[in-house]
């Protein structure tokens, strides 16, 4: 915002800004919406307020990358997906960790498969892997399916 061309070997401050912000309104998301689960509707309100700041936050990351790409004609975008920054080679990232890199991805891979098969379409609930916590997903609608098909003759 001040016109100086600074080169960053990763996330520029704004940048790192946002990514915090998303972390913090992410763990927000993630305990509100753990509590809907467990019934505590008194959160609703919160965990809605959240997701609407994680998309604005969210938006204005991704226009601060375009604006960023338009005036400093430097695609951040590519970097992204290469893993590769024209910076001077004393501050450069030494390690990508791409082991780590795969390790996280196989984890956060298996817990969402265990997660998915967890899922009970019938009672629109999932049984939590290795903490043995039922979550009720989705709005309950109190017989509401039921009178909607005998109006409808499903």
């Amino acid at each position: 915002m001040t016109g100086r061309k600074e080169q960053y070997a990763g996330h520029n401050p704004g940048s790192a800004y946002a990514i915090f912000a998303m972390f913090a309104l992410m763990l927000g998301l993630a305990v509100t919406g753990v509590m809907l689960g467990r019934g505590n509707k008194g959160v609703k309100d919160v965990h809605e307020v959240l997701a609407s700041a994680m998309i604005v936050v969210a938006g204005v990351h991704v226009l601060g990358v375009i604006v960023h790409t338009l005036r400093h004609h430097e695609n951040l975008t590519a970097g992204m997906v290469h893993g590769r920054k024209s910076v001077p080679e004393s501050e450069g990232i030494r390690s990508s960790r791409p082991l780590a890199a795969a390790a996280f991805l196989l984890i956060t891979g298996a817990w969402t498969a265990a997660l998915v098969n967890a899922y009970d379409p019938a009672t629109r609930s999932a049984a939590v892997p290795a903490l043995g916590v039922s979550l009720q997903l989705g709005e309950a609608h109190d017989g509401g399916d039921r009178q909607h098909r005998k109006r409808h003759g499903d």
